[in-house]
């Protein structure tokens, strides 16, 4: 089990100084965006972003506080998650293996993690749901427009591990393309959907060349495309299989 953050774990905490591109500014670390997002006002958020320690953006006494905090915190955490490990930290991440993550501390955060051996350890379980979507997830590719459709079926419980769904107008597309890659190398398959509004697809076919190179299977659903729309050559490859829903 790892139940401290430290050492060679260290990279786990929110308090771990990589930086990352969420809501499109790049914040340096997880926690200063945490701490961040609670704020309505973006002078404030701002000025969390500007501080030189993670730290300080905890003890930081928030003037704009968002009323619903409570009930959005756990999805705001989630998805900076999903901003951060990407790249060496997602290889860092897979590499533990099937360990229990627990952040154990000492400080009576018992929501976030274990203290005294209590607590709900949120942190943990998001970060091997991240671990685990890494390693087992579904990329989709798609147009931006079906991403409703994406977050209802990852709600209903479809491993899906693109976090583009998430960003109807993402501002730095250098960084996004930096988790597609990620996403797509790491996926258990990809699955292409399409329908007749939807063409040209060419941001998702480059993303199932990435898969095919990866040696990941491509699942088509592109009922009414197909056989009448030639999407290229590629359909032949042995690993790309159709089916006529999702």
């Amino acid at each position: 089990m790892i139940n401290l953050f430290r050492g060679t774990y260290r990279f786990l905490s929110n308090m771990y100084c990589e930086p990352l591109t969420y809501n499109g500014l790049v914040w340096p670390s997880a926690e200063h965006a945490y701490q961040a997002a609670k704020c309505i006002d973006a002078a404030e958020r701002e000025h969390i972003r500007a501080m030189p320690d993670p730290r300080e953006t905890k003890a930081y006494v928030k003037q704009s506080m968002r009323t619903d905090w409570s009930i959005v915190k756990l999805s705001v955490m989630r998805a900076i998650i999903a901003k951060k490990f990407v790249g060496d930290l997602a290889d860092r991440l897979l590499a533990t293996c099937d360990v229990p993550i627990v952040e154990g501390n000492t400080w009576g955060d018992t929501y976030w993690g274990v203290c005294n051996g209590i607590g709900t350890n949120w942190l943990g379980k998001l970060l091997m749901a991240r671990r685990e979507q890494l390693r087992n997830g579904i990329y989709v590719a798609s147009r931006v427009k079906h991403a409703g459709m994406w977050q209802t079926l990852r709600a209903e419980g479809m491993p899906i591990l693109s976090t583009w769904i998430d960003e109807a107008n993402p501002s730095d597309m250098g960084e996004l393309w930096q988790r597609i890659v990620t996403e797509v190398a790491a996926c258990k398959q990809l699955l292409l959907y399409a329908d007749v509004d939807d063409l040209p697809i060419k941001g998702a076919l480059v993303e199932v060349g990435m898969a095919l190179a990866h040696g990941k299977p491509v699942v088509v659903v592109a009922p009414d495309l197909l056989p009448t729309v030639c999407l290229g050559s590629w359909i032949e490859h042995p690993l790309v299989t159709f089916k006529d829903a999702i």
